[in-house]
């Protein structure tokens, strides 16, 4: 009976968070208008913040851009996860991985980036 009663407690919970799932895809019609335009206008900015903004800007329009950055030294590879919506509730992210290798003319730090999908 209790091995029953834990099935049913560990369904029951799945179950609520597909429906939370579900619940963030259900968007009435203006918030998705307003998402849409949320979004085109922090793109509509973007180059000129990444190009010519402070460095705060340029910080804060990454970071809404970009979820997680792990580098693995030994192997040469950078992993971006990079959010593919930067706005609203919707998630989605996609993630490259970027070789680079230092160069004798440039700072130490410096990278190169050969990006591979």
């Amino acid at each position: 009976m209790d091995t029953r009663l834990n099935e049913l407690t560990q369904q029951k919970q799945q179950l609520q968070v597909r429906i939370e799932e579900l619940d963030r895809l259900s968007l009435s019609q203006a918030e998705v208008e307003t998402i849409v335009a949320d979004a085109m206008q922090f793109l509509s900015g973007l180059e000129c913040i990444l190009r010519q903004g402070l460095p705060q800007e340029k910080l804060v329009a990454l970071r809404q851009c970009i979820e997680k950055v792990s580098i693995n030294k030994p192997s040469g590879i950078v992993r971006l996860t990079v959010r593919s919506v930067p706005v609203g509730n919707l998630e989605g992210t996609v993630e490259r991985e970027v070789s680079y290798q230092r160069t004798k003319e440039v700072d130490a730090e410096a990278i190169e980036p050969e990006i591979t999908v």
